[in-house]
């Protein structure tokens, strides 16, 4: 999966930008419910906004998976992006279809998806045995998305602000992880640095 976020290295720029916009937006947006009226119109603006992010991060994954299988002809190298696509284009779906909607799902459904993030990160440790450094970031990225579900499922329990306040402060941190994973995959499309690099005559293991 590295290899496939070095070929991609711009789409952790664009939904870097669009998860940290939304963050950013959503702690705005919330400072302005004063009243019932105006936290019911900022609550429904922050929703579609949370609904359209997705839906355009899960568009990206999707448009990965297909240009990863139909002219690179590696089917099983696009499961992956598959399967972000699908689950994100769901929850999209549901963020702005569903009329029982609200920021408490949102906060669970950011909650999974910290859960699910820690877990790729996991899955990448063994591939950078002779990388410390990036192993340390992914462990503490991991113990990060796991301190940010737990931040979220309180949210969820605590009411509407609460939950819209975790979901801000969770897609500002991811959004700025985002960045940096942008930022230290190459400019052009080899492996990133965090992966042994094949010299001439032989083959990376």
């Amino acid at each position: 999966m590295l290899k496939q976020l070095a070929q991609h290295r711009w789409v952790s720029f664009v939904q870097g930008g669009l998860t940290l916009l939304l963050g950013l937006g959503l702690l705005y947006l919330r400072q302005l419910s004063s009243d019932e009226v105006t936290g019911t119109f900022v609550f429904a603006v922050g929703l579609l906004t949370s609904g359209f992010v997705v839906l355009a991060a899960a568009l990206l994954d999707l448009a990965i998976a297909l240009e990863v299988m139909a002219f690179r002809h590696k089917p099983k190298a696009s499961l992956v992006w598959w399967f972000m696509g699908l689950i994100g284009l769901a929850v999209g779906a549901e963020v702005l279809l569903s009329p029982q909607i609200s920021f408490r799902l949102v906060a669970i459904f950011a909650a999974a998806h910290a859960i699910l993030s820690a877990a790729v990160s996991l899955s990448l440790l063994p591939s950078l045995r002779r990388h410390p450094f990036a192993r340390q970031f992914l462990v503490a990225s991991s113990v990060g998305f796991l301190i940010f579900a737990i931040g979220l499922l309180l949210g969820a329990s605590n009411g509407e602000n609460p939950s819209a306040k975790s979901v801000g402060v969770y897609a500002v941190f991811f959004g700025l992880q985002l960045f940096y994973l942008g930022a230290h995959l190459p400019a052009r499309h080899r492996a990133p640095l965090a992966l042994p690099q094949e010299r001439s005559g032989s083959h990376a293991h």
